[in-house]
């Protein structure tokens, strides 16, 4: 557990960590096989013991070589580049997610065009792009997805994509119901039908339970709760490596609950949320929802009013002066509000307020750093925006951005070399963007050196399919013509 929690993927990241852990675990396990053979053998004298050693050695290596035939070695194997493959692709789309809320669509659909071209036949690809589907409401084209046979399906995902295609039918008749609770009815009848299908998952069968608790069926309630009760300790928890969910990018705030049911449910909650069926989510949150600080409740409850398009007018915004801890995220949350309100002015009060906390821990924060930052640049406040780019690096993650921000902010400024430093840290990371290039291509003109200038722009246009935008052509035609007869 210890090199899955300190995400050591390759023995040559960590030698003598890995080492270390493995001779601890060697150790465990030789005493465990000590005590099993001893139990079975019981030894009082030294030649005893030595021969139950002889007896555990012969059975032992016997064994572990019959095991080992039974499997292709294909399939005990670990792909490390498969795994470092599956994680990049996991944080590319979450930052494709991260762009799009923060206002960037530009970037985030040219990322999203590129990436779906590199990944067109990889399936984990198509099941991301399934769930933000589900996310964003795009129903049509996730319903799509939902349909394709299981063989098509990424082969971790059958389970939840069936439980996903639940959600996306269940939302679909609520929206054309035509007497009350009738979706509900539709829902309950469906959950009933999908736990006979899969009987040892323990979503379905939580979610009625909850489901039967908001209405007060008590005899729902009781059967349910023996159901789910008695997989828990047989229940091998096996859920698909995804990117982040939009909830985690407003709303990542660590949520303690100190009751068994309330940590069994929350991990449910969590598995919708990251599914993106956040109206399930928000079923399973209630009831639990006790356990939670009134902050807590606010945030977790205000985040899927969003997300799930159903912030009304009436909904007030709140702030909880005695929890100290929560002000920020509070002041966060109603910046989100705010912005999805369309109030933008009061939204950036909000967002303003992160610039001057320390609380650098909270990925979720970082959101409103780009919104507030991309809004400054936008109204040609710089020194605003370059302030909140710099915070966001603190955050230590999804760097690229904020340099990409920088350079641009220093640019304007006329800070050359700043922009220079800025837009050459944004060129580190995996990431062909034509635009960097190209700045980088007129701080070279600009400053004079002209085959470095060409070399830049020659770069910036490897792909002929992706243009330069049009902000970068204007400081273009504005420099002196006799340069750019020659540059270009």
């Amino acid at each position: 557990m210890n090199i899955l929690k300190n995400n050591i993927t390759d023995y040559n990241d960590s030698k003598s960590y890995v080492c270390c852990e493995l001779k601890i675990l060697s150790w465990k396990i030789t005493d465990l096989i000590a005590y099993d053979f001893n139990v079975r053998v019981p030894t009082e004298t030294s030649i005893e013991f030595t021969n139950l050693m002889t007896l555990v050695y012969k059975e032992l290596t016997q064994r572990v070589y019959n095991i080992l035939n039974t499997f292709d070695n294909k399939a005990i194997s670990i792909d490390q580049g498969t795994i470092k493959e599956d994680t990049k692709l996991q944080r590319r789309m979450s930052y494709i997610k991260l762009l799009n809320e923060a206002g960037d669509k530009k970037l985030a659909n040219f990322l999203l065009e590129k990436f779906s071209q590199t990944y067109a036949d990889n399936s984990s690809w198509h099941f991301c792009k399934f769930l933000y589907d589900i996310e964003t409401l795009k129903f049509d084209s996730a319903l799509e997805y939902a349909k394709k046979p299981v063989r098509e399906v990424y082969h971790r995902a059958h389970f939840y994509t069936e439980l996903a295609g639940i959600y996306l039918k269940y939302i679909q008749f609520k929206r054309n119901e035509k007497h009350f609770n009738e979706a509900l009815s539709y829902l309950i009848e469906i959950l009933n039908e999908f736990s006979i299908q899969f009987p040892l998952e323990l979503e379905p069968w939580i979610l009625l339970h909850c489901i039967y608790k908001q209405c007060g069926y008590l005899p729902g309630i009781e059967y349910t709760r023996l159901k789910y009760e008695n997989l828990v300790s047989q229940h091998y928890w096996d859920f698909p490596n995804i990117p982040y969910s939009r909830f985690s990018i407003y709303n990542d705030v660590y949520v303690q609950f100190y009751t068994k049911k309330g940590q069994l449910l929350f991990i449910i909650v969590k598995h919708f949320l990251w599914l993106g069926t956040y109206i399930f989510a928000d079923i399973v949150f209630d009831a639990i929802s006790d356990e939670c600080t009134p902050a807590e409740k606010y945030m977790f409850k205000s985040t899927i009013k969003i997300l799930t398009d159903d912030l009304t007018d009436d909904y007030t915004l709140q702030s909880f002066d005695n929890d100290k801890s929560m002000k920020i995220l509070v002041a966060f949350t109603n910046g989100n509000m705010a912005y999805y309100r369309g109030d933008i002015s009061k939204a950036l009060s909000y967002y303003h307020r992160i610039l001057d906390s320390k609380d650098n821990e909270n990925q979720c924060l970082k959101l409103g750093l780009l919104r507030y930052a991309n809004f400054r640049y936008n109204e040609n406040k710089l020194l605003d925006a370059i302030k909140a780019y710099e915070k966001y690096l603190f955050f230590g993650t999804g760097a690229f951005v904020a340099y990409y921000g920088l350079g641009k902010a220093m640019y304007m400024l006329k800070r050359l070399p700043e922009a220079e430093g800025h837009f050459a840290n944004a060129t580190n990371y995996p990431l062909h963007v034509p635009d960097i290039w190209a700045y980088l291509a007129l701080i070279n003109l600009r400053l004079g050196r002209m085959e470095n200038a060409l070399k830049l722009w020659k770069y910036a246009h490897v792909n002929e399919n992706h243009t330069i935008s049009k902000e970068i052509l204007t400081e273009l035609e504005a420099l002196d013509h006799k340069m750019l007869n020659l540059f270009i």
